[in-house]
């Protein structure tokens, strides 16, 4: 009977452990979740920043662009009045 105890004092003993180092193993592996979660929320940001910087610049390159048509056809409307008279 007593042998019997002790294999199974063992056996519980050594499930114990076996679950600890599971329940370690699972920590680690949120944690580096988590990191790799915050990364990633890290790299969104910076990609909306810089679609927002992207489409701020691309508004402003059209807005220089229509200026300059602007004053072309400004000129041309210009040259064509001095020609009709």
């Amino acid at each position: 009977m007593e042998t019997f105890l002790t294999v199974m004092i063992t056996l519980a003993v050594v499930a114990l452990i076996g679950a600890v180092a599971c329940i370690i193993k699972l920590w680690n592996k949120v944690e580096e979740l988590e990191t790799e979660k915050l990364d990633r929320l890290d790299d969104h940001i910076r990609l909306e920043n810089e679609l927002q910087n992207m489409g701020e610049d691309i508004m402003q390159r059209i807005d220089g662009w229509v200026a300059s048509t602007d004053r072309r056809f400004d000129k041309l409307l210009s040259d064509f009045s001095k020609l009709n008279k």
